[in-house]
């Protein structure tokens, strides 16, 4: 609530080492405010923590950010994000966040990450309002 949200935001992240593959990941995930200041202060922050893990590690972020993805005027709201992970959003046909009502749904989820191996998918589980999204190799 630090810049007048009316509920609290966050960004939990973890790092992850594969003692198989001997990669290293950092995974980071969120769910960015609905007013428009607050959420591009959290890209902001978000993305300069990103940006520290970029050179030594496998990223991904991901969340609900609360931004209609498809539309150029709400999505540069996110440009600190977009100039440092490749989007992956427009590679996913039919994204939704609306499980319950996906045709009346807007592309407001999406994962970021700087991979170029890996793909992502929608699955089609209704666990929630929003449906998954996996990425994999």
């Amino acid at each position: 609530k630090t810049w007048g949200n009316t509920e609290p935001r966050t960004c939990i992240y973890v790092g992850l080492h594969d003692v198989k593959t001997k990669e290293s990941y950092y995974i980071f995930n969120t769910h960015l405010d609905h007013e428009e200041g607050n959420r591009e202060k959290m890209a902001d922050i978000i993305g300069a923590k990103i940006k520290d893990k970029l050179s030594n590690y496998n990223v991904v972020f991901m969340g609900d950010l609360n931004v209609n993805l498809n539309i150029p005027e709400e999505r540069h709201q996110l440009d600190s994000l977009n100039n440092i992970l490749s989007n992956t959003y427009n590679h996913i046909k039919d994204l939704t966040f609306n499980a319950w009502h996906p045709k009346l749904s807007k592309t407001l989820d999406a994962i970021y990450f700087n991979m170029t191996n890996m793909k992502c998918k929608v699955l089609n589980t209704k666990l929630s309002d929003h449906l998954p999204i996996v990425i994999y190799k």
